[in-house]
């Protein structure tokens, strides 16, 4: 079955489940921005941090197949986001980043450009995908530890994004878990 896993609720929630066909779709925010309420049968809104949501989520679902982040664009959120998602997805499977330029720390090009992946604009988003020949970096065994690996970097992305004054410092990270 087919897994969708966002980090903001809102507009893109309703196009995802309008264009599914099976599956289930999660969102994961503290508040979503939205004023109405989205009932569907194949939809769980989580009400909750991604820092804290996206382990326990993974734990329930196994393998995602697409992944979009839309939530908090902070480097912290956005650096952990990008990795711990690129984890969780099957071989074959899709990220995306809406407003990936937002703060102008660049993690979303340090994320592609530390996983060798091209990614394709589409007005405010940008997607890729998972190699199919790249098994997944997760398991349920391995996942809290892979959790950690990639909190511990976004701390360390957002320590250095402020100790540069808020200011891209070209610094390249080794993300891979």
């Amino acid at each position: 079955h087919n897994v969708v896993v966002e980090t903001g609720a809102g507009i893109s929630t309703l196009f995802l489940l309008n264009e599914m066909t099976n599956g289930n779709m999660y969102s994961v925010d503290t508040k979503p921005w939205c004023g109405f309420e989205v009932n569907h049968p194949n939809y769980e809104l989580v009400l909750d941090d991604s820092l804290n949501a996206l382990l326990p989520l993974f734990l329930k679902t196994g393998g995602w197949d697409f992944f979009l982040h839309d939530g908090n664009h902070d480097i912290k959120r956005q650096t952990y986001e990008y990795n711990f998602a690129y984890a969780c997805l099957n071989p074959g499977g899709y990220i995306a980043s809406d407003d990936y330029s937002w703060g102008e720390h660049k993690a979303w090009q340090v994320f592609l450009e530390n996983h060798d992946l091209k990614a394709i604009k589409m007005g405010d988003i940008e997607i890729a995908q998972k190699p199919i020949y790249i098994q997944s970096m997760i398991t349920l065994d391995t996942a809290k530890s892979v959790h950690k690996n990639c909190l511990e970097l976004a701390e360390e992305a957002e320590r250095i994004w402020l100790e540069w004054g808020n200011k891209n410092s070209e610094i390249k990270w080794d993300i891979r878990v």
